[in-house]
């Protein structure tokens, strides 16, 4: 059962290793974007989320707003913004990044800002982004797939040339068990 769980966790993670190494090295020649958003109510507050790659790194977004002031009748927060975009995937090319601390470690920035799009209307913008670097996430799930290759590696080895499964003992001149560890050799070893 252990060995199957095994078996099933590095399937899994290896798989995991191809989609975010495909991921990785698309985001340098693409920049995915998945959008959503929503208005709240009252409809004088909403918020946006965006997750993007770009250049190694995957972004996640969340902008909120809260409209302000002397609001006319009726108002949505998405009557001076589009908070709810149309399309929910878009790809652009790429950009560079400003700021490269992504490339070893994590960046977190939140900012907050006005505007006034239009007479006695002031939109509270709160922005809070959190970028994380791709390839230490290639390097975890590369980890379990590289062990048990090691594995399968060192038994295949040992079964060649005679040796126990378990200790690595020379087996080609004992015909039951290894005098080591007292493994029985799956098949015996040619004399």
């Amino acid at each position: 059962m252990r060995r199957k769980l095994f078996n099933f966790a590095t399937a899994s993670s290896l798989a995991l290793c191809v989609v975010v190494l495909a991921a990785w090295l698309r985001s340098y020649f693409v920049s995915d974007a998945l959008h959503g958003g929503w208005v709240d109510e009252p409809p004088t507050s909403a918020a946006y989320v965006q997750a993007y790659s770009n250049r190694g790194a995957i972004s996640i977004r969340r902008v909120d707003l809260t409209a302000t002031g002397t609001l006319p009748p009726g108002y949505r927060v998405d009557d001076d913004v589009e908070v709810v975009p149309p399309r929910r995937w878009s790809r652009d090319a790429t950009h560079p990044w400003a700021n490269h601390s992504w490339l070893l470690a994590h960046d977190w920035a939140s900012r907050k800002w006005t505007t006034t799009p239009r007479p006695k209307v002031t939109l509270v913008w709160w922005q809070r982004q959190a970028t994380l670097p791709l390839w230490p996430a290639v390097l975890l799930a590369g980890v379990l797939p590289l062990v048990a290759w090691r594995g399968w590696r060192r038994v295949r080895q040992r079964r060649r040339d005679g040796l126990c499964l378990r200790c690595g003992y020379d087996l080609r001149a004992t015909s039951d068990r290894c005098p080591e560890c007292g493994e029985l050799p799956a098949v015996r070893p040619a004399a």
